[in-house]
């Protein structure tokens, strides 16, 4: 199945591949902190601490914009799986907000089938249940004399 793109609107620019999507880390790290750690990797355009709009603490999750494809790509590889305050980080390439998710699958593996909605028939009170009942019923008894002896 070839996937299919999307086209963006005007004026959209891809910042994707520059961006390092960090998760478990410290709810004590805030933006200065984390600009100075992904500074040892490149320039750092942009930082976007995920913040609990209740509370205001951190989420333990953070967006890092770098200059360049090749200066993400650095800091994925170096991050990943590093222990950084007692917690082992995870670091990833940001997937877009809102445009098209690509599922890379092998030849071998079967595509998920969509699942039918169930429906059900209307049962009112107790009645339904009785017409099913005396139905089995009735099949029952003409199996037994159909085959006497065998049920």
């Amino acid at each position: 199945m070839k996937p299919t793109k999307a086209i963006p609107p005007r004026g959209y620019i891809d910042n994707s591949k520059n961006t390092v999507y960090l998760s478990n880390l410290s709810y004590r790290r805030d933006r200065a902190e984390i600009k100075r750690m992904m500074s040892e990797f490149g320039e750092v355009k942009y930082v976007k601490l995920v913040m609990d709009p209740e509370t205001q603490m951190s989420k333990g999750m953070a967006f890092v914009e770098m200059s360049n494809p090749a200066e993400a790509q650095a800091a994925i590889k170096a991050l990943k799986g590093q222990i950084v305050d007692g917690r082992t980080m995870k670091a990833a390439p940001a997937i877009p907000m809102g445009g098209p998710v690509t599922v890379r699958m092998d030849a071998t593996e079967k595509m998920p089938e969509e699942k039918k909605p169930r429906t059900r028939e209307r049962r009112v009170g107790n009645l339904s249940s009785l017409q099913d009942y005396l139905a089995k019923k009735s099949k029952k008894a003409e199996k037994t004399e159909r085959f006497p002896g065998k049920f």
